[in-house]
């Protein structure tokens, strides 16, 4: 049930730049996608262009949006 709604409230947020963390990894970037079990970020880490990184979502423990705090 969590997850579904986690879905809804990204898929608000695509074209945003969104901070995810996981149990061992934090990653900021462009929301680009929103699947069924997975999210695309495009990261920004000034060494190449459009680095895409597939995070499942199962796996997300937060997810911060800059824009709205």
């Amino acid at each position: 049930m969590f997850r579904f709604w986690l879905r809804k409230e990204l898929r608000e947020r695509v074209g945003n730049r969104i901070e995810v963390t996981t149990d061992n990894n934090m990653v900021d970037g462009l929301l680009v996608e929103v699947a069924k079990e997975y999210i695309v970020i495009e990261i920004d880490d000034s060494y190449s262009d459009g680095n895409l990184l597939y995070i499942v979502i199962r796996e997300i423990n937060n997810v911060w949006d800059p824009a709205v705090s």
